[in-house]
């Protein structure tokens, strides 16, 4: 008999272990404790006194596990409980049942989530059509080039393009490098106006009724990036007169391997991952602060992924460019060492009592949602 429950707060050591010889050797979720626990026990969207993983136990032995980041889900101003699912494997002697299925069936009937699993693969893709959810076009990712540091960004992108001609590669540069035009803004306190409320109603409050996706009130905010265990992010909100607008980015030192496959460091890139501005004019003041920002860390280069097609055609506008955009090159999405990743899809299954199409272009969807934006 396998029994499918919660994972008790004493677990830890027989899930990351479990992680460890199952999933990933080293994953950072058995590297790092405090960021175990901040993913699954301290998130604000979960009460219970159990890590948000729902593991299969045969004769006292883990057999399977099934992680979820619970979420507040937006729909056009409603809020709905949803997941996010990561880590989602069963050992291959007990994938003959509904083991798997069951440990899904813990979230999603029994709390009643609606689930979403953010970057899947080819074989978990097809797991999804069989279970008839929806598949979410891949996210888009915007990049910017400093046009200060040309010779640093040809490096960078050698590095990752290594079937690329270097004449290529500086076609692409003259062709996807442009100023970004900078103003001198007036920045509030991020934490006393998260604190204030001030960003849950003339912030957010103006976007959600006009957007799907995860809830960014002040109290999501506030865990996802201010208390984040490892990473420091750079959190700018501006005035608009009585609205609000957002930035949050964050500067990561990438490294490389030399010739005897060690790690050296390499160039600073940056990680947008989220941009709600409030107009037009407030936009280009969030974005000068993140170039100013930039350019004084050194940063060699910076993307955005965001389903918001709005979004990403103001940034457009400002000199940043589609990094799937007729071309075969393209800027390292992993930092540690820098390499290139697959594209990001998704998919959806939002209970019919509040269906939503996931060809929407009202979704709003960042890197940063699951745990797409950790250490790898």
């Amino acid at each position: 008999m396998t029994d499918i429950r919660l994972a008790a707060l004493n677990e830890y050591e027989s899930v990351s272990t479990f992680i460890d010889q199952n999933w990933k050797k080293d994953h950072i979720y058995t590297r790092s404790r405090k960021l175990f626990d901040w993913t699954f026990l301290d998130n604000p969207a979960w009460e219970e006194l159990h890590y948000s993983i729902s593991i299969a136990v045969h004769r006292e032995n883990i057999v399977g596990m099934l992680g979820t980041i619970p979420f507040r889900l937006n729909i056009y101003g409603a809020i709905y409980d949803a997941c996010w699912l990561v880590n989602w494997l069963v050992k291959p002697e007990e994938r003959k049942g509904r083991v798997g299925l069951d440990l899904l069936k813990l979230f999603s009937k029994d709390y009643r989530y609606d689930t979403i699993s953010f970057g899947i693969n080819d074989a978990v893709s097809r797991l999804y059509t069989a279970l008839r959810w929806q598949h979410m076009p891949p996210i888009e990712r915007v990049v910017w080039f400093n046009p200060e540091k040309i010779l640093e960004v040809k490096h960078l992108l050698i590095e990752t393009n290594a079937n690329v001609s270097h004449d290529a590669i500086m076609q692409y540069l003259r062709s996807n490098v442009s100023e970004v035009r900078q103003f001198n803004s007036r920045v509030l306190d991020p934490i006393q106006t998260l604190e204030s409320l001030d960003w849950d109603k003339n912030g957010w409050g103006k976007w959600k009724n006009n957007t799907i996706g995860c809830c960014r009130d002040s109290k999501y905010l506030t865990w996802r990036y201010l208390m984040h265990p490892i990473y420091t992010y750079q959190l700018r909100m501006i005035p608009d007169g009585e609205n609000i607008g957002l930035i949050v980015w964050r500067v990561e030192n990438t490294s490389k391997k030399n010739i005897r496959s060690e790690l050296e460091s390499f160039y600073p890139i940056a990680r947008i991952v989220e941009f709600l501005p409030a107009s037009d004019v407030n936009a280009l003041h969030l974005v000068s602060d993140f170039i100013a920002h930039s350019f004084a860390c050194g940063v060699v280069a910076a993307d955005f992924y965001c389903h918001n097609r709005g979004v990403i055609d103001m940034l457009q506008k400002f000199g940043f460019s589609n990094s799937n955009a007729n071309t075969n090159i393209s800027l390292s999405n992993y930092a540690n060492p820098v390499a290139i990743g697959k594209i990001i899809r998704s998919a959806i299954n939002i209970n019919k009592g509040h269906q939503v199409d996931a060809n929407s272009a009202d979704w709003y969807w960042t890197r940063s949602d699951s745990d797409q934006d950790r250490p790898n």
